[in-house]
């Protein structure tokens, strides 16, 4: 360090250009940097960008002439921590000038440090309330299947007439069902909180999907608040899960709820807007554009600052215990940033909350769906399975026996190309997507490719591969999306089998 005075202890390094200083810079460290802003072969900023590049976590003070003095507030501005005109400094100031550099740089890293260990312990608080969270939750479930599975046991084996009533054993058959179909919900919470929940995006109308949901949410804030519809005849069209927007809307309104125990209202809201590269400019998060809002508002008691800062962490929650998982608002805000929107809120204390959820704008034409119809779930045919959960291929082949098929099923992507090639052919392959080996997206193309004529099943409840797992259901693959039931899976089967047979009629017309 540099004492006032005193430069006995300071060792100086001179050289005469950039590309020595670049070298030495390479071979051996520095406490500081004087840049002349003039030298031969880097002047001005080129000089400062490539001094940064060589030493980034070095200071530097720029040492600049008369007329160049624009130039030295840029450096400034590009993290420089001083700048000293030629000829207006003596040695003591030079010294001073340098310790100071020095002194600034070391306490802005002991900030950033100190700043990066406080975003670092809340991360960690974060995730210790997140794994608390799916604990407690999941705690809860697994205590309801474990208790009715040991009641409908012991039931089963007992010899008395009244245990053995088929309503009673049939209790606690729904109740595993319920909460199974809870942690299944939960689940997927998780999955959209953390952005990997697979979602088939589509073309929206915002207004007719709020229509869709009016009923539901009536029923859900009971006689005792008001609810007002007002949504803009003109608003856009977006570009999401329709089953997502379902959940964010209701997941708002319990909040609106919760938050007005005396009565209320609670507002739903439509339009567009417009934000412009200035409004952009303050919100990282936000890309300037088009948008479609939908917006929630209530009348309730609304937040404080230190609410608002958490509200969007997972398992934060304000209410009562059993009152709520605090997963509602991670959701959303993970739902709306999953479509490429970002969300507005505005909540004081007594003045009650206004959410707005932005989505970009799109021009397309609304995805129409066909109906769903009925089908015989009975069916004839081989099926090839390939799952790696010895549970889940178990009662993945039930489902298919039971309804008729013949089932061969194998624990991964290497069996099933070698079953593959058994006699009788298969028609239809259902197969896990994460598997060890070989992923049964990788599984279902080498099949697609090799064998036309079988249709294909995939089967996840969570993957990275969304890209891979779009195209190979462009290729005619069906995905459904875990846990399903044996209704879905049979429909899926048939769906499968139907698209092998049209593929082979096409085959033999041309």
């Amino acid at each position: 360090m540099f004492n006032d005075g005193d430069s006995n202890n300071t060792e100086l390094t001179h050289v005469a250009c950039m590309v020595d200083a670049e070298k030495h810079l390479a071979e051996r460290p520095v406490d500081i940097i004087l840049l002349d802003l003039g030298l031969p072969d880097a002047q001005g900023m080129e000089a400062v960008r490539r001094a940064h590049a060589a030493a980034p976590h070095i200071p530097l003070v720029v040492l600049t002439g008369l007329d160049d003095e624009s130039v030295a507030v840029q450096a400034l501005q590009q993290g420089a921590q001083d700048y000293l005109i030629k000829g207006q400094i003596d040695a003591h100031g030079l010294l001073r000038a340098l310790r100071y550099a020095i002194e600034r740089k070391t306490m802005e890293d002991a900030g950033k440090a100190a700043e990066n260990q406080l975003l670092q312990a809340q991360k960690v608080e974060s995730l210790g309330r997140l794994a608390g969270g799916i604990a407690h939750d999941f705690n809860n479930l697994l205590f309801a299947v474990h208790g009715y599975a040991e009641l409908l046991s012991q039931d089963l084996g007992s010899k008395d007439a009244a245990r053995l009533n088929p309503d009673r054993l049939l209790l606690s058959v729904n109740e595993i069902s319920r909460a199974a179909e809870r942690a299944t919900a939960l689940t997927a919470q998780l999955l959209a909180f953390s952005r990997r929940q697979i979602v088939t995006m589509n073309v929206l109308d915002v207004n007719a999907a709020v229509a869709k949901i009016e009923p539901m949410v009536r029923q859900l804030i009971g006689e005792d608040l008001r609810l007002i519809v007002s949504l803009d005849p003109g608003a856009g069209h977006i570009c999401a899960d329709d089953g997502q927007i379902d959940q964010i809307l209701v997941n708002l309104v319990v909040n609106a709820r919760d938050a007005m125990p005396d009565g209320g209202t609670v507002t739903i809201e439509s339009g567009n807007s417009v934000i412009d590269a200035a409004t952009a400019m303050d919100k990282p998060d936000v890309t300037p554009g088009s948008y479609v809002y939908l917006a929630v508002r209530d009348t309730g008691v609304g937040m404080d600052r230190a609410t608002r800062d958490h509200m969007f962490e997972p398992f934060f929650t304000t209410k009562a215990v059993g009152r709520g998982t605090g997963l509602g608002l991670a959701t959303t805000h993970g739902i709306v940033t999953q479509a490429g929107g970002h969300i507005s809120v505005i909540s004081e204390p007594g003045n009650g909350s206004a959410f707005t959820l932005f989505f970009p704008r799109v021009e397309a034409a609304v995805n129409e769906r066909p109906a769903v119809t009925a089908v015989n779930l009975v069916g004839a045919g081989r099926v090839l399975v390939a799952e790696d959960d010895p549970a889940v291929r178990d009662i993945t082949t039930r489902f298919l026996e039971r309804a008729g098929y013949d089932v061969h099923a194998v624990a991964d992507g290497i069996e099933a190309i070698a079953a593959a090639g058994l006699a009788p052919p298969f028609d239809v392959l259902v197969t896990d997507i994460v598997m060890p080996n070989m992923s049964g997206i990788e599984l279902a193309e080498r099949m697609m490719d090799r064998y036309p004529l079988v249709g294909v099943v995939l089967l996840s409840g969570y993957t990275t591969e969304s890209r891979e797992l779009n195209h190979a259901t462009e290729r005619g693959a069906t995905f459904l999306l875990k846990p399903v039931t044996s209704t879905q899976l049979l429909n899926a089967v048939l769906r499968g089998i139907a698209s092998r047979r049209a593929t082979a009629e096409s085959q033999a017309v041309s």
